[in-house]
């Protein structure tokens, strides 16, 4: 299996001890095709992002390139996750 990595070089999260505990990987889907659909709820559900859903939705995508979905424990959080080849 191939590993996550994100914004610090792929280190994973830190231990209480301020080491890098690397992720794991458990299992990798890989598909040809995929469709997205994005659900702007309302202002309850997404306080801070209301506004921005709608717009993100309208936005065309023409080719999906590399669509696979990773399922992985000791992952730092999404904000800091990017796209890796």
């Amino acid at each position: 299996m191939g590993s996550v990595r994100s914004w610090n070089g792929g280190r994973g999260t830190r231990s209480a001890l301020g080491k890098a505990v690397p992720s794991q990987v458990h299992k990798v889907y890989k598909a040809e095709t995929a469709s997205i659909t994005l659900d702007p709820l309302n202002w309850e559900a997404l306080p801070t992002l209301y506004n921005v859903i709608p717009r993100v939705a309208g936005l065309p995508i023409y080719e999906a390139l590399g669509i696979k979905v990773v399922e992985a424990s000791r992952v730092p959080g999404v904000s800091s996750s990017r796209r890796i080849d």
